[in-house]
């Protein structure tokens, strides 16, 4: 059996570099309001690196009180292209402050307080609502908390929402840019998605009528080419000449059923998606989708988290990448 490697403590690197444990550590975790000189401090860190020093979890959670982790809580529901992009832009985000990514799903009767107790994380981006009381509890043990709502309540601050209401109606303004005026949405058939799908349908809805036109004419889609060949006939038949689709994939559904049922995209019928995944440039025809800026919203919520005091410069690029299908 191979001997277990010996793990180097802060007295090591106070014997290397020829300075008071104390010394050390107000270095190692960069301690405030200490007169310690950059010779001293250079000569502790040039130490640490060359004994290998990795600090030790458990006892720097309980120096800081958190570890250097995010909690971020999720629903049960699929993780499409867009979440995964924002995981990854958080993930990116975070490690430059030093701090790690968790993603987390809570079972149907489990606490994320308790789980949060037992972590001691450093904070929390939720898409699980929390209660005030839960919300109160959080911060209490002095954990930062960042709730995202997936729709834009009137007259809050918009900036930490993923304002779903808002994709609907950018696919809308579009469409109606290209003078459709007859407009069908085309929703998945999974309830798990109705957080997502309720709050885009409402703002599809509300910008046909801010222009009083007819609410849009919605047929649920369920993954089967011969329900989609259905439901765009049906469309064709009432007029319709747009539609607008909950994400990019079902969209692909919507030109499947389009291609099966003869009817020619776009000049008998447009269609939009959401999220600009890799698909929509590779299906024929190409896509027209709305890009979602989800590196705008990581660094929104990690601003907010932090509690950074500077201007965010980094602006939202959300946008409609116009394509063949539109």
């Amino acid at each position: 059996m191979v001997p277990a490697q010996k793990r180097v403590t802060s007295y090591d690197i106070a014997k290397a570099s020829g300075v008071s444990q104390a010394t050390v550590s107000y270095v190692l975790n960069r301690v405030e309001g200490q007169k310690i000189s950059d010779a001293t401090r250079e000569r502790v860190l040039a130490a640490a690196a060359e004994l290998n020093y990795r600090p030790y979890g458990p006892a720097r959670t309980l120096s800081l009180g958190h570890s250097r982790t995010v909690m971020f809580v999720l629903p049960s529901f699929p993780l499409g292209h867009a979440m995964n992009e924002l995981l990854a832009n958080l993930t990116s985000r975070l490690s430059h402050k030093g701090l790690k990514l968790l993603t987390y799903r809570p079972e149907p009767n489990e606490s994320v307080l308790q789980i949060a107790s037992d972590l001691s994380p450093y904070g929390i981006i939720s898409l699980v609502p929390l209660s005030p009381d839960q919300h109160r509890s959080l911060e209490q043990q002095g954990i930062a908390v960042e709730v995202m709502a997936l729709s834009t309540p009137a007259g809050e601050d918009a900036d930490l929402t993923n304002p779903q209401e808002r994709n609907g109606q950018m696919q809308i303004e579009y469409l109606l840019s290209k003078g459709h005026t007859r407009i069908g949405a085309a929703m998945p058939n999974d309830e798990r998605l109705r957080p997502f799908s309720e709050p885009r349908l409402a703002g599809i809805d509300q910008a046909l009528e801010e222009r009083s036109l007819d609410a849009a004419v919605v047929r649920v889609l369920h993954g089967d080419v011969d329900q989609a060949v259905h439901a765009v006939r049906n469309w064709v038949e009432l007029g319709i000449t747009a539609v607008a689709a909950y994400n990019d994939d079902v969209a692909v559904e919507v030109l499947a059923g389009a291609r099966r049922a003869g009817v020619r995209v776009p000049d008998q019928l447009a269609v939009i998606g959401l999220d600009d995944t890799p698909i929509a440039r590779q299906i024929d025809p190409t896509l027209t989708s709305v890009f979602t800026d989800m590196d705008h919203l990581a660094a929104r919520l990690v601003h907010h988290l932090v509690g950074e005091t500077k201007p965010l410069r980094v602006k939202n690029n959300t946008h409609v990448v116009p394509r063949e299908s539109a």
